[in-house]
């Protein structure tokens, strides 16, 4: 049975968002490793759901998909043991298995996980609520990379519907538009994809210790912007935010920070050039 003694749950979370405040992707992963030992030891099995899931995300960022997809499938088969397949907290589960497939490009097992979330979500009566936002955003990032840009723009229209007016989902808000900016970025409208991530930006600057895991993206997306624009000094001055923010939050052995060195030489070649 689910046994909820032993570990503070409440306790683990504020200490991960304090990490997140203060740490870097090192300390981070090492307070989940320790945490996911403590909840093991108090055999608190809720617990150990609540670490591994925030776990996966991190090990997903940093491009450690085996692990991730292996963490995320202890779980869902963790909540079946104990009969946890309809609640909010599977759905989530699902979701962040999603993830881990989208990230690593295999759209179709993404789009299943997140077909099963959004079922279940509305079965819960949650169709309008703050969760099926992410269903929608990451399915915008399906369609987006399937060249499907207006379905791409409704799904993002559609998550942007649900979170606007909730105010605890200010981040979520200016991730939605990092990913329309995105998109407007690989439809070629430079201006408009400029005004999506400087708005998002700025607006995760004005959350509580200034930063979100998704600020990278942002700030990588805008020298990609610059680039195309061929501004390429501003280009490197949003490349090098990217990467402090990325290695930061994720270190510096996953995929999009080997992308921005790549990007930050070609840079520092046209600028060297062009003197």
């Amino acid at each position: 049975e689910l046994r909820m003694t032993g570990f503070d749950q409440e306790a683990f979370y504020r200490g991960l968002d304090l990490q997140f405040k203060t740490g870097n992707a090192a300390t981070i992963e090492k307070y989940l490793y320790e945490q996911l030992e403590l909840a093991k030891e108090s055999g608190d099995r809720a617990g150990g759901i609540a670490v591994n899931n925030e776990l996966g995300g991190i090990l997903r960022a940093q491009g450690k998909i085996d692990e991730a997809l292996r963490i995320y499938q202890e779980i869902l088969s963790t909540m079946i043991d104990v009969g946890l397949q309809d609640t909010v907290h599977y759905a989530t589960a699902l979701l962040n298995t999603g993830d881990v497939y989208l990230a690593n490009g295999q759209y179709e097992a993404a789009e299943r996980y997140f077909d099963e979330a959004a079922g279940l979500y509305t079965r819960l009566g949650l169709s309008q609520a703050y969760p099926m936002a992410a269903v929608y955003n990451n399915r915008s990032v399906v369609a987006r990379e399937r060249g499907d840009y207006k379905m791409a723009c409704g799904l993002l229209n559609q998550a942007l519907t649900i979170i606007q007016n909730i105010p605890e989902a200010a981040a979520e808000v200016a991730t939605t538009l990092v990913n329309m900016g995105q998109l407007e970025l690989m439809r070629g409208e430079l201006d408009s994809a400029k005004n999506y991530l400087e708005d998002a930006l700025k607006r995760y600057n004005a959350l509580p210790g200034e930063r979100d895991v998704h600020q990278g993206q942002a700030y990588q997306a805008l020298a990609q912007v610059y680039y195309h624009m061929g501004d390429y000094p501003a280009a490197l001055a949003e490349c090098d935010r990217a990467q402090s923010a990325i290695a930061r939050d994720f270190g510096t052995e996953g995929q999009a920070y080997r992308e921005l060195e790549a990007l930050r030489s070609r840079l520092s070649d046209l600028i060297g050039g062009a003197q």
